[in-house]
């Protein structure tokens, strides 16, 4: 099932995360605050990206995002690849600062509440 944005709160394995005019990236497994797996097979290209709370201490989670592609062995499936790692790493990265800026604040919104 196709979600709303909003619907995501309640994700459940066989849904879908809408990203827009694609197909989206169906869900394959899911540990609530703990993990979520992503995964996916279209036309010969093979995907799954894993998102991961690990806990540190009390204070701090690291979020860990992990990705791994599979492609038929041809050289327009590897140019494929070679364009879409940087797009891949670049997308990432301003994602997880921007969980990492939201989540940050949030923290300092709660302490500030807590404290008054």
């Amino acid at each position: 099932m196709v979600l709303a944005r909003n619907k995501c709160q309640a994700l459940a394995v066989g849904d879908v995360i809408p990203i827009g005019r694609g197909d989206g990236f169906p869900v394959k497994a899911i540990e609530p605050y703990r993990k979520l797996v992503l995964g996916g097979n279209v036309d010969g290209f093979r995907w799954i990206w894993q998102l991961e709370l690990s806990p540190v201490n009390v204070n701090l989670t690291r979020l860990i995002s992990r990705n791994c592609a599979e492609v038929s062995p041809s050289l327009s499936a590897s140019a494929f690849l070679l364009a879409l790692r940087p797009a891949a790493f670049i997308m990432t990265r301003k994602m997880l600062l921007g969980i990492k800026r939201r989540a940050e604040g949030l923290a300092v919104r709660q302490s500030e509440v807590k404290a008054a």
